[in-house]
């Protein structure tokens, strides 16, 4: 499969989940601490059917060793890291956390904030 650059990966799965994120936010606003947005998401997503798990632990390996643990706010359609955020912008670090992990696990896709 040829994959162009301006092409989303698990197009529908991103739209399902950025519009249980759109909900959220359109119905509480602005405000909440991250955990409540986490958890609303939850809610909203159980209520639209899209497959989510809350603050799953995987591995972190470097060179076959076991050095750690990454623990995602979210995973979606066991495919998507999801981290919830309320800062008005994400930083180099934030960002550098989901794409260091996707690329590690190969099972792992795609990652978004939803909170921006």
């Amino acid at each position: 499969m040829e994959v162009h650059s301006h092409d989303l990966m698990l197009k529908a799965e991103v739209y399902r989940t950025v519009g249980c994120a759109m909900q959220v936010l359109n119905t509480r606003g602005h405000g909440l601490l991250e955990k409540s947005y986490e958890n609303a998401l939850i809610a909203e997503s159980k209520l639209q059917a899209v497959p989510v798990r809350q603050q799953p632990s995987f591995e972190v390996v470097y060179k076959h060793v076991v050095v750690g643990e990454y623990i995602p706010d979210l995973t979606a359609f066991d495919e998507g890291i999801v981290e919830t955020k309320t800062s008005e912008k994400i930083s180099d670090n934030e960002r550098g956390h989901v794409i260091n992990y996707d690329a590690e696990d190969k099972n792992r896709s795609l990652g978004f904030s939803p909170g921006n």
